[in-house]
């Protein structure tokens, strides 16, 4: 079976994610393709391979993006802070997009986007033989298409106070798709509040409304609601925190994460079934209305 093209995956995740449809993923730090299959058979939009938390090699990862590639998903590779060369290497394996951390300001931003390019739009060096042009037995065209047009889905973590400052400028760089934060993490880092404060919340509510404004789209965990059964709760949480596209993460918790990840796309199924019962009643009852012969004299 053919894979859909790079761009076209992207793009109708980017749709997807724009469109209010709330495309579920999952992070994943257990090595293991068959885990990364079993994923796309539940029905994942994404998976995205952390590579700041785990000992996944270059040669596992190929092999993950393979299992992947089987049901089309949205691959992305988180890397721990703005190292160009790791950025390289996540798109010679074929991810569809890198996720980073710790870049803290748009120049930054905008020399670890050059290094993804080629010549002369970037300073990536060139080679035909990566995985993503197929190791040298032809798609050069489409690798550097995708490299300097497409371009790799970029995702940028806020998570450090200098980060937070410099948001505004970092959002002006049009080659982000999107942004990430964890109102936790960025609770804990900047001294903000504690580890169980609320005012988590109000702080991750406040920067979503700067991202969306943006333009950009806003990933956010939804490891922050507790209770997933509970899908009305939940969406209100996630929908007020602004969040396009929410994921869970094994985190060598297989269990949890697949859990969690199931208990949601569930709810989630029926919440919109219901709704779209909803629409459909509504809209019989004001037919009825507007239809003479239905009208008692």
């Amino acid at each position: 079976m053919a894979r859909k093209p790079r761009a076209e995956i992207i793009n109708e995740f980017i749709a997807d994610a724009k469109e209010g449809r709330q495309p579920l993923g999952v992070f994943t730090n257990l090595n293991s393709p068959t885990i990364v299959e079993v994923l796309g058979d539940l029905g994942a939009r994404f998976v995205v391979f952390d590579t700041a938390h785990s000992a996944t090699n270059r040669e596992t990862m190929s092999n993950m993006i393979r299992a992947a590639e089987l049901n089309d998903l949205m691959t992305m590779i988180r890397i721990e802070g703005p190292d160009k060369m790791r950025a390289v290497r996540a798109s010679d394996v074929g991810a569809l997009g890198i996720w980073v951390q710790f870049i803290e300001t748009a120049k930054e931003l905008r020399e670890f986007i050059d290094a993804l390019r080629f010549p002369p739009e970037g300073v990536r060096g060139c080679c035909l033989y990566p995985r993503i042009g197929k190791n040298s037995a032809g798609d050069w065209e489409e690798m550097f298409d995708f490299a300097n047009n497409t371009l790799p889905f970029l995702v940028v973590d806020i998570n450090t106070e200098v980060a937070l400052e410099n948001l505004d400028e970092m959002l002006e760089v049009p080659e982000v798709h999107a942004f990430c934060v964890s109102p936790m993490e960025l609770t804990i880092r900047t001294g903000y509040g504690e580890f169980d404060d609320p005012i988590q919340f109000n702080l991750g509510k406040a920067i979503g409304e700067r991202i969306k404004a943006a333009g950009k789209l806003l990933f956010g965990p939804f490891s922050g609601v507790r209770d997933t059964s509970d899908i009305e709760g939940a969406v209100e949480i996630m929908s007020q925190l602004k969040m396009d596209v929410w994921f869970t993460a094994d985190i060598g918790a297989m269990w949890t994460g697949f859990q969690q990840y199931e208990i949601l796309r569930s709810a989630l199924e029926e919440h919109r079934q219901a709704e779209l019962k909803g629409e459909e009643q509504a809209a019989n009852g004001d037919d009825a209305k507007d239809d003479p012969e239905s009208t008692s004299d």
